[in-house]
């Protein structure tokens, strides 16, 4: 580079579909291996790209807010937790999902096309020095423990943080 400084990449993955996060990672991934400092910042339903697969614990019954309306936080995220019970192995497209027939057909076509999948992507990424943050905010609002997180999920901000990167950043994206 000309001015001799490292280009930057900062992300926003807030889409839980399998075609969104698959072209989040790609993009970071491929930020990555061209040399720059990547940050991908996880927020709602982008979480479950960074979730362990099938771990959907919600926190014990005093860490819980306490009731408001007809449907109090717990079982809000209740529901949530048996709808998302996260990682890569179950997303489903944002299109074409026929009650989960799409995701099967989308990993044999992945498959068949030598593709890499969610996970694979996220450690070449992690690998290649992609930094994935995941929102407090939305963790506390959904009922996510931080536990429930892949290992390549070594930093916990919120939004601040990432407006701190996305200024620095040379690309950013809302995806």
């Amino acid at each position: 580079m000309a001015d001799g400084k490292k280009r930057k990449m900062a992300l926003v993955l807030c889409a839980g579909e399998l075609d969104r996060v698959l072209a989040c990672m790609n993009i970071a991934v491929g930020g990555a291996s061209m040399g720059m400092d990547v940050a991908v910042f996880c927020t709602f339903f982008g979480l479950n790209a960074v979730r362990k697969d099938g771990v959907a614990a919600a926190p014990a019954p005093e860490e819980e807010p306490k009731r408001v309306g007809l449907f109090g936080a717990r079982a809000l995220r209740r529901a949530f937790r048996r709808l998302n019970p996260g990682g890569g192995k179950y997303m489903n497209p944002s299109r074409f999902s026929f009650w989960g027939l799409g995701r099967r057909l989308m990993a044999r076509l992945m498959r068949d096309s030598r593709m890499a999948n969610v996970d694979e992507l996220i450690k070449l990424g992690s690998s290649l020095g992609v930094k994935f943050i995941a929102c407090t905010t939305s963790l506390e609002a959904l009922g996510i423990p931080r536990d429930s997180l892949r290992a390549e999920v070594r930093e916990f901000a919120g939004v601040a943080t990432f407006l701190a990167e996305a200024v620095e950043s040379d690309v950013q994206l809302f995806i």
